[in-house]
């Protein structure tokens, strides 16, 4: 018979590998008996992704995001778990990576990590992905299954804002990138392309060579996401059992990726890959009714498709199109139209002008969000805020007219 005490300490540590199992870990329970219990802590009980606890201060930092690393693969998405890997090696590691994890606190998080990167140049959105894995690899740390660190050196610090990092641009002499110290005016806008740009749009896409061969193998595939929004990846990931031309429309499904491959038993390793998703970037599949630009580019896919493959867009050989190889030929296409667009702008321009498109024509914020597949109103909000305002001014009264 087991005492009251042996009994707690029993449920205690089932307890505790009840709540790690749940995210993937093994606890392993060393039976020693001391003092006619269960020693506590366990000295060599616990395993995190199947690797002892270390002692406190006896890891870097650059060790334990390895570890954080491997132990968020086993719920991240292999895209996610790529920019996870790149924030790390390229912003995070080259900095305080030799850091004791024990001796890591907040202002080595302010001075040797957020301030040098601010000074660099980067933006607030890049600096967010630096925040938004500092925090809960922090957390993560001090689980007492791993005891990397003693405490939580970020617990109860405000997260950086735009307004935030804006100052501290301010305050090192840093050149603004985020369109702030100009006021609500200058602040960037999604490109658009205005109607004349769309008619010099299609007229590219479709240009022809004198003896009949299309100019741009895939032009007509950027015509069809001009009028459907589709993204990149969904283009690519497109079948043709997706398309319904009895009812005019089509059902988003899947999503085309660029991830890198982390089977060692293939060639491939370490490479990039093309893989097809069966789920869209937001999990939400969804289904769009083709208008009569969009339903004819469909019919020229489906003309000059080939008859054994099942997806609507395929290379010569009939394998997958990487979106990397159709982004370099859509910029060429709006070079040969003679569109300039910001820098960095390429295919999710057609998808804004869709949306544009969309509410000049009458449809509502919950309509396009549907369509363009967000997850959420506000999202579709706060990205597309501004021609929602300039289509309510148009079909405002004049103020001469209010009574």
């Amino acid at each position: 018979m087991y005492s009251r005490t042996i009994r707690r300490q029993r449920k205690s540590l089932y307890r505790l590998w009840s709540r790690n199992r749940r995210d993937g870990f093994r606890i392993i329970r060393s039976r020693e008996r001391s003092g006619g219990g269960f020693s506590y802590p366990l000295q060599e009980g616990i395993l995190s992704c199947g690797e002892p606890a270390a002692e406190w201060g006896a890891m870097t930092i650059e060790e334990a995001i390895e570890r954080f690393i491997r132990y968020k693969s086993l719920t991240l998405k292999d895209t996610s778990l790529d920019r996870l890997e790149q924030v790390a090696r390229c912003n995070i590691i080259p900095r305080i990576g030799k850091y004791p994890c024990d001796a890591f606190d907040d202002t080595a998080y302010y001075d040797e990590l957020i301030i040098p990167l601010v000074k660099q140049g980067l933006s607030y959105s890049s600096l967010k992905k630096v925040q938004d894995l500092m925090f809960p690899f922090c957390r993560w740390c001090v689980v007492p299954s791993r005891q990397y660190m003693r405490h939580d050196p970020l617990a109860g610090l405000d997260k950086l804002t735009e307004v935030s990092v804006h100052n501290l641009r301010v305050r090192y002499g840093v050149e603004s990138t985020d369109g702030l110290e100009g006021g609500e005016e200058d602040q960037p806008k999604v490109a658009v392309l205005d109607a004349e740009q769309r008619e010099r749009f299609v007229a590219a896409c479709r240009a022809a060579y004198s003896s009949g061969r299309p100019r741009f193998p895939h032009g007509e595939a950027f015509v069809f996401m001009l009028y459907t929004g589709l993204r990149i990846g969904e283009m690519s990931a497109l079948r043709w059992s997706d398309v319904d031309f009895e009812k005019r429309l089509i059902r988003v499904r899947g999503n085309l990726t660029g991830v890198k491959c982390r089977d060692s038993a293939s060639p491939q390793y370490g490479r990039r890959v093309s893989r097809i998703n069966p789920f869209t970037k937001t999990n939400r599949p969804r289904t769009i009714p083709l208008g009569r630009m969009a339903y004819e580019s469909i019919q020229r896919l489906y003309e000059a498709r080939r008859p054994d493959s099942q997806l609507v867009l395929v290379n010569r050989d009939g394998n997958l199109i990487d979106p990397v190889t159709l982004q370099m030929s859509l910029r060429r296409i709006y070079q040969f139209a003679g569109i300039e667009l910001p820098p960095g702008v390429n295919a999710h321009a057609l998808r804004h002008t869709f949306a544009s498109m969309c509410f000049e024509n009458g449809l509502s914020v919950k309509q396009v969000s549907e369509l363009l597949g967000h997850k959420s109103t506000q999202l579709t909000i706060d990205t597309y805020i501004h021609l929602i305002g300039d289509v309510n001014l148009k079909s405002m009264p004049e103020l001469t007219d209010l009574k």
